[in-house]
């Protein structure tokens, strides 16, 4: 998801932050999860939103910053 790329890059956030600190997995599974491999699960979804003070939907795509 190219989103979670965009958020995690303007905000200067690494991925070993997000993925470690943030949402309690590995760095490899995070990229996968940037990459489209991986689908991001409500849990994770929440917490990255929480994370950003943005809605879930800005990270689906559903709405615009």
């Amino acid at each position: 998801m190219n989103k979670l790329r965009d958020l995690r890059k303007k905000n200067k956030v690494t991925v070993a932050t997000l993925a470690e600190e943030v949402l309690n997995i590995s760095s490899t599974y995070y990229y996968e999860l940037e990459k489209g491999e991986k689908r991001l699960n409500e849990t994770h979804l929440k917490n990255l939103a929480d994370f950003y003070g943005v809605s879930t939907d800005l990270i689906l795509g559903r709405a615009s910053t």
